[in-house]
């Protein structure tokens, strides 16, 4: 690799990054120009505030509902891989320098790669039971198949010892799109949970079916992941993102 992918929260917790965006809000001075990813954010809003012009970053699905007022003037720019969303200062992300430095891969037939979800930390929203469940029944009906589940970066207590026969884990400590850019080979599957990776994988890898496995039984307590699996199905139709039979 060029260079070494970290997450923030292996440098410095997450309470004493709020510490020094605090005293940021009280003693910092404006900042000519920013590049940011989630401006909903609540860590990053002190930022925003404090930035004359704002590059924003697609930060994933919850792009979908933020506030469009932010991208008016000529003060900010946004960046995304959705093309409804294309309107002055806004340009369409399609990772043509990731493609671009793409090397032929082989494909193995047979071989397929399951997303893992943080969803199913919260009992409340899925419940872990039937989470193993609809993998299982994948499995099952893809038993010829070496399958390779991949756990969330946040998914909490993963034991290979539930999953069927044809199931390993796999663990990756870099973001699924740059783990794929870098493999030797590229499974002829993908598959995940209403995951911004499955768009992602769609745009930037053409030749990897991609399916959306779909939770039929949930408890959607949370009117956010509600709403927000209601945007990921209009997305999915109209992208090469199949839905996957569990029954």
């Amino acid at each position: 690799m060029a260079g070494k992918v970290f997450f923030l929260k292996e440098c410095f917790s997450e309470n004493f990054f709020l510490l020094i965006l605090n005293l940021f809000k009280v003693f910092g001075r404006s900042k000519n120009r920013a590049i940011i990813g989630d401006a909903k954010y609540y860590l990053f809003k002190p930022i925003v505030k404090k930035t004359k012009k704002k590059i924003l970053l697609d930060e994933g699905i919850s792009l979908l509902g933020f506030n469009k007022q932010l991208i008016k003037g000529k003060n900010c720019q946004l960046f995304t891989v959705f093309n409804h969303l294309i309107k002055d200062n806004t340009y369409l992300n399609n990772y043509a320098y990731l493609k671009k430095n793409l090397k032929e891969k082989i494909i193995k037939e047979n071989v397929i790669y399951v997303l893992g979800t943080a969803l199913v930390n919260n009992e409340e929203i899925l419940n872990r039971k039937l989470y193993i469940s609809l993998i299982n029944s994948y499995a099952k009906k893809n038993k010829d198949s070496k399958i390779f589940y991949i756990p969330h970066r946040r998914e909490e207590n993963v034991r290979e010892n539930v999953f069927r026969s044809n199931i390993r884990i796999k663990n990756i400590n870099m973001p699924i799109e740059l783990f794929l850019k870098e493999s030797n080979f590229l499974p002829s599957i993908i598959a995940g949970f209403y995951s911004m990776a499955l768009i992602n994988i769609s745009i930037i890898f053409k030749n990897i079916s991609i399916f959306n496995m779909p939770i039929k039984i949930l408890n959607f307590k949370s009117e956010y992941v509600r709403k927000n699996f209601k945007l990921y199905k209009k997305i999915f139709s109209v992208m090469n993102i199949k839905q996957a039979n569990l029954l």
